[in-house]
C-alpha cells in the first residue's frame, strides 16, 4: 500500500470517528430534553416510570380533571375536590417532584413559559409565588383566566354570573 493510500484510508477514518462523536453528543442533546410520559389512571399519576398516588399529596379530591404541559420540564395537574375548588399542582421532571400546590379554580399560561402561569382562586388571580395579579371588583366574580397569544386576560361577571367582560390584564 502506498503512503497516500494509506494517508487516506487514516483521513477517512478519523473523519467517520469525529462524524460518530458528533453523532453521540447530538443524540444525548435531544435526549436531554426529550419528551416525558406522564398519565393518570384514576388517582395513580405516573411519571416517566415513576407512580405517585395522588391522594397522599392532595387528599380530598374526588378526580384528576387534566394533566397538561406547561414546558417540557412541568406539568399542570388539575383535580376536582368539588364542583368549586380544585387541587391545582404542578409537577417538575427536573427535580421530580411537586413544585406547586394551591386549591383554586384553573390555570393558565404561555406554553412554554412557566413564569407566566397564572391561577384564580376566590375571585383573585395570582402568579405562582402568589403575588396577587387581579382581583374582582366587589360584587364581581372571575369566570375565565386566559393567554391569548402572549397577552393575558381576565373575564368577569356580576353576582348573578350575567353580564360577561373581558379584559386584559398586565
Amino acid at each position: 500500500m502506498d503512503h497516500n493510500k494509506r494517508n487516506r484510508i487514516i483521513g477517512i477514518s478519523i473523519a467517520a470517528i469525529i462524524i460518530l462523536i458528533m453523532g453521540i453528543l447530538g443524540i444525548i442533546r435531544i435526549n436531554g430534553s426529550r419528551q416525558h410520559e406522564y398519565y393518570c389512571d384514576k388517582f395513580l399519576l405516573t411519571v416517566d416510570n415513576r407512580q405517585i398516588d395522588l391522594l397522599t399529596i392532595a387528599p380530598d379530591i374526588q378526580s384528576v380533571s387534566e394533566l397538561l404541559p406547561i414546558t417540557n420540564q412541568e406539568i399542570a395537574i388539575v383535580c376536582r375536590i368539588d364542583e368549586n375548588t380544585n387541587d391545582l399542582l404542578i409537577y417538575s421532571f427536573k427535580k421530580k417532584d411537586f413544585i406547586f400546590h394551591e386549591k383554586g379554580i384553573m390555570f393558565a399560561w404561555i406554553q412554554d413559559d412557566l413564569n407566566s402561569t397564572r391561577y384564580l382562586k376566590d375571585d383573585i388571580v395570582y402568579d405562582l409565588d402568589g403575588n396577587t395579579v387581579y382581583s374582582a371588583d366587589t360584587g364581581s366574580h372571575i369566570t375565565v383566566i386566559e393567554y391569548i397569544e402572549s397577552d393575558f386576560y381576565v373575564t368577569a361577571t356580576d353576582e348573578e354570573y350575567d353580564n360577561g367582560k373581558q379584559e386584559q390584564i398586565e
